[in-house]
């Protein structure tokens, strides 16, 4: 029963609307690969990074520890040692993506501390708000030297009676701290992942919009099948429910399978980092939990065109949720907190942590188990429903 119910399905499924998915698809996936250019080092980039200037009152070890950062940041390409009036037209004329003002000695000021001025490009609005927050954890790091340092001055002063001598045991000591700092990087803290590499995250969140997008076939083929009655017939033939669920999502995942090999093929060719098992152990799950919601949605329905509008809605609600429109780090604490119930997340940190050589974390696809049995328990509902 279970063949005879594919081979229909398959034929049911062999439309204008199949074919136009799959269009659409074979043309994103073009459009994907000629928007990828590679840099000199070969390395396929999605955008152009911009520099950064920074203004410097002095020549002090916190210079070195600010540009050795910046530096690390994807969307940085360079960093200038601007005076004021360069940096502001660099800024004007949106040559850099921010400008930062160091005060004359910022690390012994303990007592009166100077302020560090950054003005930001608001043309791109969400990668200076990232660096905003990098450069709030640099603060932290800073006042952390600059008490150490209070410590230091306080205990030396009895010590040492000449000014020349005293001076000098404390710059050596803002040498010591910066140059610690510097080699364990904790000045400013930056998680490897969190680096904003577009170009890594835009594949991810394609591959995890991609998984679902067959899932809405499955929906349209239980609209068609209900609205034209053949839902009753195979009731009264006495088909069972799972074969027919069963039958349903095997299809959707061979037209899933064949929409996805281009994209899997180019992108196999520009991250080779990025292995098949990746690729297929955070699709399938995905698809899978998607399919079984739209199997429920489908049977719950009343047949109305609203239901594909609202499955639509529903990706891009997990898709935003599970950080893969925009960036998690940005979101509101209390949109945090629902990011663990999307399954979009794991998918596409599954992919996103691949993409940066880290070891797959395979114990996050058990966590499918709970929406895969969730949806199975209410498509089974829906179903029954729907007799």
């Amino acid at each position: 029963m279970l063949r005879k119910l594919l081979v229909y399905y398959w034929r049911e499924s062999c439309n204008l609307r199949t074919f136009a998915f799959i269009a659409f698809i074979l043309l994103l996936t073009g459009f994907v690969q000629s928007m990828v250019w590679h840099d000199e080092e070969g390395e396929a980039q999605l955008f152009s990074p911009l520099p950064v200037s920074l203004v410097v009152a002095s020549s002090d070890p916190l210079s070195s520890v600010v540009i050795r950062q910046l530096d690390e940041i994807d969307v940085v390409s360079e960093v200038y040692l601007d005076d004021l009036s360069t940096a502001h037209g660099r800024l004007a004329r949106h040559e850099i993506i921010m400008l930062v003002e160091l005060p004359e000695n910022p690390l012994e000021n303990t007592l009166e501390p100077k302020t560090i001025r950054v003005y930001f490009n608001n043309h791109m609005a969400s990668e200076a708000n990232m660096i905003a927050r990098m450069l709030n954890q640099a603060l932290a790091g800073l006042k952390t030297v600059q008490a150490s340092l209070r410590v230091y001055q306080e205990g030396l002063k009895p010590l040492v009676d000449q000014d020349s001598r005293y001076q000098q045991y404390v710059t050596a000591a803002v040498v010591e701290l910066s140059f610690a700092f510097i080699n364990r990087g904790d000045l400013v803290p930056l998680d490897q992942s969190l680096r904003l590499k577009q170009f890594w995250s835009v594949v991810a969140s394609l591959i995890s919009l991609f998984a679902m997008l067959p899932a809405l076939l499955v929906l349209l083929i239980v609209m068609k099948e209900r609205i034209s009655g053949r839902h009753e017939r195979l009731l009264l033939a006495g088909v069972s429910w799972w074969s027919l669920h069963l039958a349903k999502i095997m299809i959707g995942l061979m037209w899933l399978m064949l929409a996805l090999l281009p994209l899997t093929l180019i992108v196999r060719q520009m991250l080779p980092q990025l292995s098949w098992q990746i690729i297929f152990s955070a699709v399938i799950p995905l698809y899978l939990t998607a399919a079984l919601f739209c199997l429920t949605l489908a049977y719950r329905s009343r047949r109305g065109e609203a239901v594909m509008f609202t499955s639509w809605l529903a990706f891009m609600v997990a898709m935003l949720v599970g950080g893969a429109i925009y960036p998690y780090q940005l979101m509101p604490p209390w949109l945090l907190q629902l990011r663990p119930f999307s399954p979009v997340s794991w998918s596409f940190n599954l992919l996103y942590r691949s993409l940066y050589g880290y070891p797959a974390e395979w114990g996050s696809l058990i966590l499918f188990a709970v929406p895969l049995l969730a949806g199975t328990v209410a498509s089974y509902s829906a179903w029954r429903s729907a007799e």
